[in-house]
């Protein structure tokens, strides 16, 4: 008798056999669909802003963003060369490129620098298959060169201008 009135009760309360009150319930409702949806839309733009917007292709800040990381690279390696007194040659392929190379001497290791997914880089001077060395003692590039930073291949899109003088100042310079 004791068991007839526990399932009595809870038939009452909406559920049945112990499950909970909305187990019964086909779907559903309109408002609780849209709170779900407002949620995930919430979320949605964090992630956006919080990633810069490169995630979903905003090819623009990604390379602006590999342009002054570029710019930082080069100026860090400058400082470092006079310091440790040592070598280095920033090396170049040729074409529209996805990585930025640069070989240190005595002892010899490279240091590369890759750019993001759809940004490239380019060498507007002559001669660009040429080595550029930084000599830590004159404290000169030779030849001095300038990069552009591209979202898209072939040199279209350019969004940044990077320049290493022969006199060793690195510029950044953003094109509209």
């Amino acid at each position: 008798m004791r068991l007839q009135s526990n399932a009595k009760r809870q038939c009452e309360r909406g559920a049945r056999k112990g499950l909970p009150f909305f187990a019964n319930r086909a779907g559903f409702s309109l408002v609780e669909l849209l709170v779900v949806l407002l949620i995930v839309a919430v979320l949605g733009g964090v992630v956006t802003v919080g990633l810069g917007g490169s995630f979903f292709g905003d090819k623009r800040t990604a390379a602006i963003r590999d342009a002054e990381n570029i710019t930082r690279l080069l100026q860090h390696a400058e400082q470092r060369a006079i310091l440790r007194f040592r070598a280095f040659d920033v090396k170049f392929l040729g074409g529209d490129r996805d990585q930025v190379m640069i070989h240190w001497y005595n002892p010899s290791e490279y240091q590369y620098y890759y750019l993001e997914e759809g940004c490239y880089v380019r060498f507007n001077s002559q001669g660009a298959t040429q080595d550029k060395r930084f000599s830590p003692g004159w404290q000169t590039m030779t030849p001095g060169f300038t990069l552009n930073i591209c979202s898209e291949k072939f040199g279209a899109g350019k969004v940044a201008q990077i320049t290493f003088s022969v006199y060793g100042k690195v510029t950044l310079t953003l094109v509209e």
